[in-house]
């Protein structure tokens, strides 16, 4: 776990992404995405995300009340997935 490091000034979702889907893993997979916030490069991780869907499926899911809708919403359609937004206070 020495890798992990958080500085709270943002969410970094391409670089991770282009990262799993650059391992070249054959059979199909099943990839969870979950964010609390928003990206600076919605529409680039969307069409990261949409020009990897023969080998995996993106499922998105957003918590709280910071959460990029619209990018939960895309990142799930371009993936094949689903999406679902957790509110501040809803049960998940």
């Amino acid at each position: 776990m020495s890798n992990f490091s958080a500085d709270l000034g943002g969410t970094e979702i391409f670089t991770p992404l282009e990262r799993i889907f650059q391992r070249g893993i054959k059979e199909p997979r099943n990839i969870f995405l979950l964010t609390d916030g928003q990206v600076p490069n919605r529409e680039r991780v969307i069409n990261l995300i949409g020009a990897n869907t023969r080998s995996s499926r993106v499922h998105a899911l957003g918590i709280g009340s910071g959460v990029d809708k619209i990018l939960i919403e895309k990142c799930a359609r371009a993936g094949k997935g689903a999406a679902q937004i957790i509110e501040q206070g809803e049960s998940m």
